[in-house]
C-alpha cells in the first residue's frame, strides 16, 4: 500500500506519535483528542462547539470525552462563583496523559489563566438556574458526571422540572437521561404545570390499570369457559 503525503509548511498540526499508538484509546477517541489539540489554545470548548465540527452525533463525543477523562488526556475543573455555587466546568486538553489528576474544583472565576476553558460571561455567573437544580439533584443523591452539566445547563428552574427530577427519584431512577426524557415528554405533549403534569400521570396509570385489567379479565373467562366445557364433558360421560 502506497501513503501519498503532502508536502506541509502551513495550516497543519504536529502531534505525539504516542497517541496514536494508545491501543487501550479507540479510533473515535483518537481522533477527537486530534481534533482538539488542532483547534486554537483560546477556543471555547464545549460539547455543541465539538459535535458543530464533524458529523458525530453529541452522544459520540461526550463516550469519547469521558474515554479521554479515564486515560488522563483530558480534565474539567469545577468552576465556582465567590459565593461557592457551581458556574460551569473548565476544560484542559493534555498531548500526553497526566499521571496524577490536578483538583477537581476551584474556589472561584477570578483570576483565570488556563487555555482551552469555556468563556463564562456576566450572564452566566449571575444565572443560578443550574447552581440550584444541581444542588437539589446532588441532594437527592444523583451522581453526575461531568457531561451532564451540558444538558442540566439546559433546564429551567421550574416547578415542573423539579417534579420531573422528584418523579425520577420515587421511581428509583438517579439518571439525569431519564429526566430529560420525562422533560421531553412534558414538551412533546405541552404540558407547562405541574398540575397538567400530575393529570397525565394519573391518567396513565388509569390506562395501565385498565389494560392489565381487561388482560386478566380475558384470561378469566377463558378459565371459566374452558372449566364449563370441562364440566360438560364429563356430565354427558355420565
Amino acid at each position: 500500500m502506497a501513503i501519498y503525503r503532502v508536502h506541509k509548511n502551513k495550516n497543519y498540526t504536529t502531534i505525539d506519535n504516542n497517541i496514536f499508538k494508545n491501543k487501550d484509546m479507540s479510533y473515535k477517541t483518537t481522533g477527537l483528542l486530534c481534533t482538539m489539540l488542532s483547534l486554537p489554545e483560546d477556543w471555547d470548548f464545549n460539547i455543541s462547539g465539538l459535535v458543530s465540527l464533524k458529523s458525530d452525533k453529541d452522544t459520540v463525543v461526550r463516550t469519547a470525552l469521558k474515554e479521554l477523562e479515564e486515560l488522563g488526556y483530558l480534565t474539567r475543573t469545577k468552576v465556582r462563583s465567590k459565593n461557592g455555587t457551581f458556574v460551569d466546568w473548565q476544560y484542559d486538553i493534555y498531548e500526553e496523559p497526566l499521571v496524577e489528576k490536578p483538583q477537581l474544583e476551584k474556589p472561584h472565576v477570578e483570576n483565570q489563566t488556563q487555555l482551552n476553558t469555556n468563556k463564562l460571561n456576566t450572564k452566566e455567573l449571575n444565572n443560578t438556574t443550574t447552581n440550584t437544580i444541581f444542588d437539589l439533584l446532588e441532594e437527592n443523591g444523583f451522581q453526575i458526571a461531568p457531561l451532564h452539566y451540558e444538558i442540566i445547563k439546559t433546564w429551567k428552574d421550574t416547578e415542573l422540572t423539579r417534579y420531573a427530577i422528584k418523579k425520577a427519584v420515587l421511581n428509583n431512577k438517579f439518571n439525569i437521561n431519564y429526566i430529560q426524557k420525562i422533560l421531553n415528554s412534558y414538551e412533546k405533549e405541552n404540558i407547562k404545570t405541574v398540575q397538567q403534569a400530575v393529570e397525565s400521570d394519573e391518567a396513565f396509570e388509569s390506562r395501565r390499570n385498565n389494560y392489565y385489567k381487561n388482560k386478566y379479565s380475558i384470561r378469566e373467562s377463558q378459565r371459566d369457559r374452558e372449566r364449563r366445557l370441562m364440566e360438560e364433558y364429563l356430565n354427558e360421560e355420565e
